[in-house]
């Protein structure tokens, strides 16, 4: 009687340890791993690295970037080919999105990590139509790069709202 009471809970026990195995090894075969090599000498300019869909793509100090999906490695241009860059931008994690149309920066991290250093996404998307896409290493200084950079790649700040409170007395 006794012997019954254990096989009708170790049945379910393993066939549950069975499933979230497998469950685990096929999310780790889907999840994509990127390979970015940083420049060794940046000259801190955003350089263009490919295009698609309308979209410029640009790196930002970076030598190289590939992915890696079921152990098989390719460039991110040829990954693009044939994919959206959404389906890589929601491995990453939302780290800020700004009021000028929604663009966000994405970060490589934290809970979700598919790089082996880092690396920082900066994907624009501003009301007078920029929707331009930069790569970087994780502590990329984009802002101010893209701000000297000249008229092109200072869009961005159009859009940035700064308000200040002032807690002052009424007779001020």
């Amino acid at each position: 009687m006794k012997n019954k009471k254990l096989i009708y809970i170790l049945i379910p026990l393993i066939l549950i340890i069975v499933l979230a195995t497998f469950i685990f090894y096929k999310k780790s075969l889907t999840t994509p791993n990127l390979n970015v090599e940083t420049e060794k000498e940046c000259n801190h300019e955003p350089m263009l690295y490919y295009e698609y869909n309308d979209r410029k793509i640009y790196s930002y100090c970076l030598s190289n970037i590939e992915i890696s999906i079921n152990n098989e490695k390719t460039e991110l241009k040829d990954y693009l080919l044939n994919n959206s860059l959404d389906s890589l931008i929601n491995h990453l994690e939302q780290f800020v999105t700004f009021d000028d149309g929604g663009t966000t920066i994405y970060k490589d991290g934290g809970s979700k990590k598919i790089t082996a250093n880092g690396m920082t996404l900066i994907e624009c998307k501003t009301l007078e139509g920029n929707n331009d896409i930069y790569i970087g290493p994780k502590d990329m200084n984009l802002a101010q790069t893209l701000i000297s950079g000249g008229s092109e790649h200072r869009k961005f700040m159009r859009q940035i709202f700064v308000t200040v409170d002032i807690t002052a007395p009424l007779y001020w």
